[in-house]
């Protein structure tokens, strides 16, 4: 018999990443689907003719090509652009929501969009729309309990890297919620490797420059208040710059953000009643192509929070309040190499830092009157943790036995170093 003419098909996104798991259907004298691998091909065997490729992919647009025909190319590119805000004259729609067939664990999952169109309530900071996600609730010190699980038993991930607090395991990284383009929420049958999680895993992806220079800006007027005369309140403003080092081979993406609050205790004395607050934080990322099959990518995440006169009220002096500074950064590179099989491996490596200080104002001793508390607190502490990690995971190429199978194996190392530093006056 003749052979049908065979067509392959690579997916890219707008990076030149391979986007594996998407959807891939012919319309035309035959109708045909295929789900790509990690390399992101697709091959088709069909008879000749003018066919309508669909590409559907959860948080990507879809892609149409008319008149594509097949026996006439042997090889084809497509990219695949993800969803995320656009203010252009050309309207354009997401990808309908399908069934994805590399979703094996009980998956929710929240696109760039959505978190751009759902009104939660303090948009500055992510983890506010956890809360929105079925399985997903916060609890008082505004931390995420998944499937009903204590914070440290989620495995919370950023691009792949673990980023809970080394010694508590709660989630204290902040980022702008600009730069994440999906969240992921797994309750249950999730992979081995994410076996550290009892309750389950939360993963943010973030976004990446690409071709075109990008820039948005929100909240850069502040807030003001009239509480014991006219100042400055909130401001929390946030602002995201994207685009490429070199155009087809290098992307970077900078999204930095800061909120600065004046909180005025209207009770007390002109002087002693304001408690400030300022934060700040940025996330780096850069991508690089080294070859069309091998992708390097670096990220550095920083924070910094300092608040001055914590805890003060009517019942607490200023002098007996502290001062807290807490700082943290994450530092990851990834290499991504894949294969004309379509094999991927991935080797990375991350370093997560965090410090916290409580200082007290001065030496003097702290005494507990029966009116209000006098001299200065009784403790200072210093905290710093440290998590050093290494990941490795070799995706071997699909195979088609009774269904579908994908094959993964990979080692996860983490190295923990926590010091505790506490000095107490009378």
């Amino acid at each position: 018999p003749q052979q049908l003419p065979s067509l392959l098909l690579t997916v890219n996104d707008e990076n030149a990443h391979p986007v594996p798991a998407a959807l891939l259907q012919l319309q035309g004298p035959a109708a045909l689907r295929c789900v790509t691998d990690y390399a992101g091909r697709c091959l088709f065997h069909a008879p000749a003719g003018s066919y309508r490729l669909v590409v559907n992919k959860e948080g990507f647009y879809t892609l149409n090509l008319n008149d594509l025909r097949f026996g006439q190319v042997s090889h084809l590119d497509v990219t695949l652009a993800h969803v995320q805000e656009v203010k252009e004259s050309v309207n354009v729609v997401a990808s309908t929501q399908q069934i994805d067939p590399a979703q094996l664990a009980n998956t929710q999952s929240v696109d760039a969009q959505e978190i751009i169109d759902v009104p939660y309530p303090t948009t500055r900071d992510i983890r506010e729309i956890l809360p929105f996600i079925p399985g997903v609730v916060r609890d008082n010190a505004g931390q995420a309990h998944v499937a009903g699980g204590a914070p440290y038993e989620t495995l919370d991930t950023l691009d792949g890297f673990n980023i809970a607090h080394p010694v508590t395991g709660t989630l204290d990284l902040r980022f702008s919620s600009d730069a994440v383009r999906a969240i992921d929420v797994q309750e249950s049958r999730y992979s081995a490797e994410f076996g550290r999680a009892s309750a389950g895993v939360v993963d943010f992806a973030t976004g990446m420059g690409d071709d075109r220079l990008r820039f948005s800006a929100t909240n850069f007027i502040p807030s003001v208040q009239t509480k014991k005369g006219f100042g400055l309140d909130k401001w929390t403003p946030r602002a995201t710059l994207s685009g490429p080092m070199k155009k087809g081979k290098a992307w970077f993406l900078l999204a930095p953000d800061g909120e600065y609050d004046t909180n005025v205790i209207k009770d007390l004395p002109n002087g002693a009643d304001r408690s400030p607050l300022w934060r700040v934080s940025n996330l780096a990322k850069a991508q690089v192509n080294l070859t069309p099959s091998n992708i390097l990518a670096g990220s550095f995440l920083y924070n910094h929070l300092h608040a001055d006169y914590v805890g003060l009220s009517l019942f607490q002096p200023k002098e007996t309040t502290t001062n807290q500074v807490h700082g943290a950064y994450l530092a990851t590179i990834k290499d991504q190499q894949y294969f004309s099989n379509g094999m991927l491996f991935e080797l990375g490596a991350a370093m997560n830092h965090y410090s916290d200080d409580v200082l007290p104002l001065g030496t003097l001793p702290y005494v507990v009157t029966p009116d209000l508390p006098r001299g200065n607190f009784f403790e200072s502490t210093r905290g710093d943790s440290r998590r050093i990690e290494a990941i490795s995971n070799l995706y071997l190429p699909p195979r088609h036995l009774a269904g579908r199978h994908e094959i993964r194996v990979g080692f996860d190392l983490d190295r923990l170093d926590d010091t505790q530093y506490i000095n107490r006056n009378p």
